[in-house]
């Protein structure tokens, strides 16, 4: 298992890395794969760049009882996010390369694992609304999704709607499709 900042040092290069192995991705089909488009490419960034802007944040999360354990934690947090947040979307299989980087860089957590690490990074996204004076912290609360404390406390509680997941998903892939075409035509 690799240290705090290890984990750290990779997560700032997370997104290229991912967009390398997304390039040879493919989709299959019964009878035969397709490349996958680059839009799907282009969609994934915005949220998988959560990872990258935490990582950068970490090192000014400070507290009585906020260490490297802790810090850690939040960034695995903030991958095993990452994963949930996709798989909301009924699109999974369309990200296996993405679930696929994420279990290469954060191993393979437990239940219990999860939970500590949803719930460190619950208590960051805490300290982060109270310290958006750090223009660090600041570019990170306006980067994550409106809905990320309901998925987060939704996860921890074990509960969830399906009527509104299904809704929720139809709203994220339409917001997803228009990052992807802007971020395209830019």
């Amino acid at each position: 298992m690799a240290s705090y900042e290890e984990l750290r040092q990779r997560s700032l290069t997370f997104v290229k890395r991912l967009l390398l192995s997304a390039q040879s991705a493919t989709y299959d089909l019964r009878w035969f794969k397709i490349p996958l488009p680059p839009v799907i490419a282009a969609m994934d960034t915005e949220v998988v760049k959560l990872i990258e802007e935490t990582a950068k944040l970490l090192s000014d999360y400070n507290g009585d009882d906020i260490d490297d354990v802790v810090r850690e934690s939040v960034l695995k947090g903030m991958y095993c996010y990452v994963e949930i947040y996709y798989h909301l979307g009924y699109t999974a299989k369309l990200y296996q390369t993405l679930f696929n980087q994420i279990n290469s860089e954060i191993g393979t957590l437990d239940s219990q694992g999860r939970q500590q690490a949803i719930g460190h990074l619950q208590s960051f996204c805490g300290w982060i609304t109270e310290n958006l004076e750090n223009p660090k912290a600041k570019k990170l609360w306006e980067a994550m999704p409106q809905d990320m404390q309901v998925v987060l406390e939704n996860y921890l509680n074990g509960t969830s709607n399906e009527t509104s997941s299904f809704w929720q998903s139809i709203d994220t892939l339409s917001h997803r499709a228009s990052q992807g075409f802007n971020t395209l035509f830019k």
